[in-house]
C-alpha cells in the first residue's frame, strides 16, 4: 500500500511512499537487485486466516513471531501455524504455504528496512544473510536518500546500477559473492532464528 492508495508491484516507483512497519509510510529509494517483470521463477505464498496472501522469493525474509519476539526468517522456512505481522499492528496466523512459479521480481527498499505487501509485514531483503545485517551494509544508501529528493535519487539510482551492474533482472555477481560471506560470517543468527520460529508453530 502507499499513501496514494493501493498499486501494484509494477507500478511502484523511486520517490514512492509506501507502508511500513508501525503503520507509517516511507519512500522508496532503490530497487535493490530487481525490477522487471520478465523472468520466471519460484515463489512462496502464504495464506492467512484472515485471507491476506504475499508472494515472495524463498531468500526473501519475512517476520513471524517466535515466544513472543518478531522473529526474520526466510519465507521459505515459513510453515502453517506460524504467526506473522500484518497491516495496522495486529497478527495473522498462516494456514497455507505454497510454491508455484511466477513472472516478475521487484525489490523496493525503505529506509526502516521493512514493507507491508498485501496486508503482511516483510523485510526488503532477501539473500543468505540475515536482514540485520543487510540493513548495516545498506546504512549509507539509507541515510542519504533521506536527505535526497526523487529526482536524485533517480538519478542517483541510475548511475550506481550502471556502475556496480544492477541492471534490475540479474544480481551482480559481486554482491551474491558479498553476501556468501556475510553469511557464513553471521550464520549463527539466521540459525538461531529459524530454530526458534520453529518451535512456535501453532497446532491448527
Amino acid at each position: 500500500m502507499t499513501n496514494s492508495g493501493e498499486k501494484k508491484m509494477n507500478e511502484l516507483q523511486i520517490g514512492d511512499s509506501v507502508q511500513v512497519e508501525g503503520g507509517s509510510f516511507e519512500p522508496i529509494y532503490a530497487f535493490g537487485a530487481h525490477k522487471t517483470s520478465e523472468p520466471e521463477t519460484v515463489m512462496v505464498t502464504v495464506a492467512t486466516e484472515s485471507g491476506k496472501s504475499l508472494s515472495l522469493s524463498p531468500s526473501h525474509w519475512m517476520y513471524v513471531e517466535a515466544d513472543g519476539v518478531q522473529t526474520a526468517i526466510k519465507a521459505m522456512d515459513v510453515r502453517e501455524g506460524h504467526v506473522v505481522f500484518v497491516e495496522g499492528g495486529g497478527k495473522d496466523l498462516i494456514v497455507k504455504t505454497s510454491t508455484s512459479v511466477m513472472k516478475g521480481l521487484y525489490n523496493p527498499m525503505t529506509p526502516s528496512g521493512t514493507i507491508v505487501v498485501d496486508g503482511v509485514l516483510a523485510s526488503v531483503y532477501a539473500g543468505k544473510s540475515h536482514p540485520d545485517y543487510l540493513h548495516i551494509l545498506a546504512t549509507p544508501a539509507r541515510l542519504a536518500s533521506k536527505v535526497m529528493s526523487t529526482a536524485v535519487l533517480e538519478s542517483a539510482n541510475g548511475m550506481l546500477g550502471s556502475m556496480f551492474g544492477f541492471d534490475g533482472v540479474t544480481t551482480p555477481s559481486w554482491l551474491l559473492a558479498m553476501d556468501g560471506v556475510l553469511s557464513a560470517a553471521t550464520e549463527s543468527k539466521a540459525t538461531f532464528a529459524m530454530a526458534t520460529a520453529a518451535c512456535f508453530v501453532q497446532e491448527k
